[in-house]
C-alpha cells in the first residue's frame, strides 16, 4: 500500500463519482423502488466516507487494521494463483 497513489479531491466529487459509480453498477431492469435503495446506499456511503475523512466519526483503528491484513492475505493468494496459472501456461 506503501506505493499507491493518493489523489485529493473535494466532498462534491467524493459524492458525484459515488453516484457516478453506483450507476454504472446498478443492474439493469432494476425496479423504482430497487433504483431508489441503490441511491439511498451510495448517499449512506458518501456520508460515512465524508465523516471519517472529516474526523467527525473515523472508522474504528482495529477495523482498518484488520483490513488492512485480510487485504494482504488476499493480495498474497491473487498472487500466488497468478503464479501458478503462469507455470501452468508453460
Amino acid at each position: 500500500m506503501a506505493d499507491e497513489k493518493k489523489y485529493e479531491i473535494s466532498t462534491s466529487e467524493l459524492k458525484k463519482y459515488i453516484c457516478l459509480a453506483m450507476n454504472e453498477v446498478m443492474p439493469k431492469g432494476v425496479t423504482l423502488e430497487e433504483e431508489e435503495k441503490f441511491v439511498e446506499f451510495a448517499a449512506d456511503m458518501e456520508i460515512r466516507i465524508e465523516a471519517h475523512l472529516n474526523g467527525e466519526k473515523p472508522f474504528k483503528s482495529r477495523d482498518v487494521k484488520d483490513y488492512e491484513l485480510v487485504s494482504i492475505v488476499m493480495d498474497s493468494l491473487n498472487e500466488l494463483c497468478n503464479l501458478i496459472s503462469k507455470r501452468e501456461g508453460e
